[in-house]
């Protein structure tokens, strides 16, 4: 009766970074990029990114769909839909056209759905609106370091 949304049409992952596959600096792609490995610095895509059940992603995050099934430190910024599963974690703050969130996720930071039509051709900017409008709030840095208690079930 119900099918899971597949992350794109045609389901072909053009970028794969491997479990034991450490890349540290600015990640810039167009397709798909699914993370089983560990990122650290900035990843960027004009497509969706997905971040699989052992995947680890210590950066901001930009993206047309963006999935977690891992754990992302950072801001996670999507112009379209963003996943939340069940197995994954953020440390950081949300902003996308669409949020959906799995029970047994687990987030540390701000969600805030903005309107997919206001610009869904291009990526939202790096930096979150909130943070710029409320610099008294506690937001997180943009790439915060793991905390020792966080646990996925």
């Amino acid at each position: 009766m119900f099918k899971k949304e597949a992350p794109a049409a045609n389901g072909k992952v053009d970028t794969l970074i491997g479990a034991g596959t450490t890349i540290e600096g600015m990640i810039q792609t167009n397709g798909i990029l699914r993370v089983e490995g560990r990122i650290r610095g900035e990843l960027m895509s004009d497509g969706d990114v997905i971040v699989g059940e052992k995947g680890e992603v210590h950066a901001n995050v930009l993206a047309r769909h963006v999935t977690v099934g891992g754990k992302v430190y950072g801001n996670v910024l999507a112009s379209g839909k963003m996943h939340l599963m069940k197995t994954g974690s953020i440390q950081g703050d949300i902003e996308a056209g669409t949020i959906v969130i799995e029970e047994g996720a687990y987030i540390k930071g701000v969600c805030k759905m903005v309107d997919p039509k206001s610009d869904a051709s291009h990526p939202v900017k790096p930096e979150l609106k909130s943070q710029q409008e409320e610099p008294e709030s506690k937001a997180p840095s943009p790439v915060p370091e793991p905390a020792s208690t966080v646990t996925t079930t």
